[in-house]
């Protein structure tokens, strides 16, 4: 499998874990519109700070849990609630702002976190350079996945360690249906592309990032 379209179903899956989380708060009666939205986006960003499956299991339907992407990530080894483990550690967010204007408001946040397309380089810098015995021992078995394992073991590291921390300014829209505001789609692409450190993660020049 290509390992930068590998990565990328990771990021897409957590995109849908957002989405999910952003859409489950209605509004209560006993809170205000900004209240009620500012709940609902702490929701989102503290399960994001601490993406354990218990705390997202909730929050992916069957669909998402049992997903072609999902098998597919774990024929090669790779466990998404560990991936977001490392890809999130050192994730964390400040709410500047809730704006309400009718159906519609609009969340200032800063993001910050590690720079996954950093890492992910530094990770390929390891695998292309290792020594000749560490590439027999790595293909000697037969192992299609090995090559997988190796730069995932790698990427995690350089998460682990990084100090490569970005902070982006970003934007949630908010509308508001049948009395329950959810988040936009849209906004939330280029939130979970914050999130990683890499700006709008779902635009036409996705492959570059990765």
């Amino acid at each position: 499998m290509n390992t930068r379209k590998t990565i990328f179903k990771v990021c897409r899956l957590a995109l849908a874990v957002a989405l999910a989380i952003g859409a489950t708060v209605g509004l209560s009666a006993c809170k205000s519109d900004e209240q009620e939205i500012r709940a609902s986006v702490e929701t989102m960003l503290n399960a994001f700070k601490n993406p354990t499956k218990e705390n997202l299991s909730p929050y992916m339907s069957e669909a998402d849990k049992d997903s072609a992407a999902q098998e597919q990530l774990k024929e090669s080894g790779i466990d998404f609630y560990e991936f977001l483990a490392h890809a999130l550690k050192h994730f964390d967010y400040k709410i500047n702002e809730v704006k309400v204007e009718g159906n519609t408001a609009t969340v200032k946040l800063d993001i910050t976190n590690t720079n996954i397309r950093n890492a992910m380089a530094a990770a390929r810098s390891d695998v292309s350079n290792m020594n000749d015995e560490e590439s027999m021992q790595l293909y000697q078995n037969g192992d299609t996945n090995a090559l997988i394992k190796k730069l995932m073991e790698s990427l995690y590291k350089h998460l682990d360690e990084s100090t490569d921390l970005v902070t982006t300014s970003v934007e949630l829209k908010m509308n508001k249906e049948n009395g329950t505001w959810t988040t936009d789609e849209g906004s939330l692409n280029e939130f979970v592309g914050a999130v990683y450190g890499v700006g709008a993660l779902f635009g036409s020049d996705t492959s570059a990032y990765m």
